[in-house]
């Protein structure tokens, strides 16, 4: 993981995670600003309507998110590496954490509902991973908690 600040803009790439996957993937890191209301303004979105208007509100919700992935892992101390997954077919995971032993995937969307589409990608991670992975989250824009079994 690079962190990096240049003219006060805060970024850092994530990593892919390509360890014992065999499909082919992408390998170059993904570009996050963690200051989303500096990147807010930057993009002239000053206010919540314009966001939700806006046709990066995705992209911006998941810097957002993985910015405070980032801070919780700072501010506690933990080891957990950050990651993302993306295969040439455009399958993507948005967040693997990896505490060595075990992989979290995390699917973010900006949705308010929750679609049965949003765990694709989290059910095929699942099956290239051999299944060893049962810790499929998904970090959406609404209120209410879903438990998705397959």
């Amino acid at each position: 993981m690079v962190i990096g600040v240049r003219a006060e803009l805060h970024y850092l790439f994530l990593q892919p995670y390509f360890e014992n996957i065999n499909k082919k993937i992408i390998k170059s890191p993904k570009l996050y600003f963690y200051d989303t209301e500096l990147l807010c303004a930057l993009l002239g979105i000053n206010s919540s309507k314009s966001f939700e208007l806006h046709h990066l509100k995705g992209s911006i919700f998941e810097s957002f998110v993985i910015s405070e992935l980032l801070k919780y892992k700072f501010n506690t101390g933990n080891s957990n590496e950050l990651y993302y997954w993306k295969d040439l077919n455009g399958n993507e995971i948005d967040c693997i954490i990896s505490n060595g032993s075990e992989l979290k995937a995390v699917e973010i969307k900006a949705s308010e509902t929750v679609k049965s589409e949003f765990f694709k990608t989290l059910y095929l991670w699942n099956k290239l991973n051999n299944k060893r992975n049962n810790n499929l989250n998904l970090v959406y824009g609404g209120n209410d908690t879903r438990k998705e079994s397959r």
